[in-house]
C-alpha cells in the first residue's frame, strides 16, 4: 500500500513440463504487476494509513501544548517561590536592622538610667521592644528557611547550596500597550491552541465518515507475461501477455453505527466551538484584569517609596534627637515602627508586581523565552 490508499502488487510463477519423450525439461515462467487506485471512498486523504497519520499529527500537537502548560506551569511555580524567598529574607534583614536600633537603644536607656537621666520604665520599655524585635527576627528566619526547603526540594537540589542577593534593587517592568499584550496573550494561549487542534481533528474526522458513505470506486492497471525456457525464469520463447485497465464500482448502504458516529461527531464539533467561544471570553476578562492590577500596584508601589522614603528621614531626625535628648523615648520608637512598616510595605508591593510580571510571562509566552524552553 502506498500513499493515497493506492496498492501496487508484483508477482513470478513458475511451472516444469517434463516431456514422456525427449531428454530437456521446459520451465514456464509468468511474470505480473498490477497498481489498484481508489477514486472515491478510502481515496487519497482518506486512505486508512493517510487517515491514521493526519490524525497522529494532531494529537501529536495538543500533546505538545499540553506540555507548553506544564513546562509554563512549573517554571512560573518556581518564579513564585523565589520571590516568596526574597520577600521573606528581605523581612529578615529589615528585622535585623530593626533589632539593631532597639539593642543601641537599650544600651541607651540603661547608661541614662545608670547616671540618673532615664526611668526605670524608659528602660524596661526598650528592653521590651527589644524582645518583640527578637521574636520578629526569629519568626522571619524561621519563614525563610521554610522557604529555602520548599524551593530546594521544587529544584531537587541541596538547601545549602541558596544563596540570595538581597541587596540588588527589584527592577519593576512595564507591560506592552493594552492591544498588544490582549493580542500577543491570545495568539501564544496554548489552551486557546489547543481547541483549534481539536476543531481541526473533528472536523476531519467528519469528513472521513462522509467519505466512508461514498461508493467505491477502484480504478485497476495490470500486465502480465508468459514464457517457455528450457532455464528456470527463462526469457525464452513468447507464450502470452495482456495489459488491462478496469473501473470497478460497487456500493454499500452505510450502517447505523456510522450514522450514530456522525451525529455524535457534530454534537462534539458545537461542544468544542462552544467551550473555545466562552474560554476566550474568559481569557478576555483574565487579561483586562490583569492589567487594571497592574495599573493599581504600580501606584501602590510609588507611594509605598515615597512613604518609605519620608519614614527613612524621620527615623534619621529621631534618632539625632533621642542622642542629645530632644525626642522622647515613645517618639523615637513611634518612628522606628513607622519605618519597618513602611519598609515591608514597599517589599510587598515590589514582590506583588514581580508576581504579576510572572503571569504576564505566562499568559505571552514570554517565560519559555526567558529560559530558553523551545519545541519542535
Amino acid at each position: 500500500t502506498i500513499p493515497g490508499g493506492g496498492e501496487i502488487a508484483a508477482g513470478v510463477s513458475e511451472s516444469i513440463t517434463s516431456p514422456v519423450r525427449g531428454p530437456s525439461v521446459e520451465y514456464e515462467t509468468g511474470l505480473s504487476l498490477s497498481y489498484t487506485q481508489p477514486l472515491l471512498k478510502g481515496a487519497w486523504k482518506y486512505a486508512e494509513q493517510d487517515y491514521a497519520v493526519t490524525i497522529a499529527r494532531y494529537d501529536s500537537r495538543e500533546f505538545t501544548l499540553n506540555q507548553q502548560k506544564k513546562i509554563l506551569e512549573k517554571i512560573s511555580g518556581i518564579r513564585q517561590q523565589y520571590w516568596s524567598l526574597y520577600e521573606k529574607a528581605r523581612r529578615r534583614d529589615i528585622y535585623i536592622g530593626e533589632k539593631t536600633l532597639n539593642e543601641k537603644r537599650l544600651a541607651t536607656e540603661r547608661k541614662r538610667f545608670a547616671v540618673g537621666g532615664g526611668t526605670q520604665m524608659d528602660t524596661l520599655s526598650a528592653a521590651l521592644e527589644l524582645l518583640k524585635a527578637e521574636q520578629n527576627y526569629l519568626n522571619a528566619q524561621y519563614e525563610l528557611s521554610l522557604a529555602k526547603k520548599n524551593i530546594a526540594a521544587d529544584l531537587s537540589i541541596a538547601t545549602d547550596t541558596i544563596s540570595l542577593d538581597t541587596s540588588v534593587s527589584v527592577e519593576v517592568f512595564d507591560p506592552p500597550p493594552a492591544h498588544e499584550f490582549i493580542a500577543m496573550a491570545e495568539r501564544f494561549d496554548p489552551q486557546l491552541k489547543i481547541y483549534r487542534t481539536l476543531r481541526e481533528k473533528l472536523a476531519f474526522e467528519s469528513e472521513k465518515l462522509r467519505n466512508d458513505k461514498l461508493p467505491s470506486v477502484n480504478l485497476e492497471a495490470s500486465w502480465s507475461r508468459t514464457a517457455r525456457d528450457s532455464l528456470p525464469l527463462g526469457a525464452g520463447s513468447y507464450l502470452a501477455s495482456s495489459n488491462l485497465v478496469k473501473l470497478i464500482f460497487s456500493y454499500s448502504i452505510p450502517s447505523k453505527k456510522k450514522t450514530i458516529a456522525e451525529k455524535l461527531g457534530a454534537i462534539d464539533r458545537k461542544e468544542n466551538r462552544l467551550e473555545w467561544e466562552q474560554y476566550k471570553r474568559e481569557l478576555a476578562v483574565r487579561l483586562s484584569d490583569l492589567l487594571e492590577q497592574w495599573d493599581k500596584e504600580k501606584q501602590d508601589l510609588l507611594i509605598a517609596v515615597k512613604a518609605e522614603e519620608i519614614a527613612a528621614q524621620l527615623l534619621e531626625a529621631a534618632r539625632a534627637g533621642y542622642a542629645i535628648g530632644t525626642v522622647d523615648n515613645l517618639s523615637y520608637l513611634k518612628a522606628q515602627n513607622e519605618y519597618s512598616r513602611a519598609a515591608i510595605e514597599r517589599l510587598e508591593k515590589e514582590v506583588v508586581l514581580k508576581r504579576i510580571e510572572i503571569l504576564f510571562d505566562r499568559v505571552t509566552g514570554m517565560a519559555l523565552t526567558k529560559f530558553g524552553v523551545t519545541f519542535q
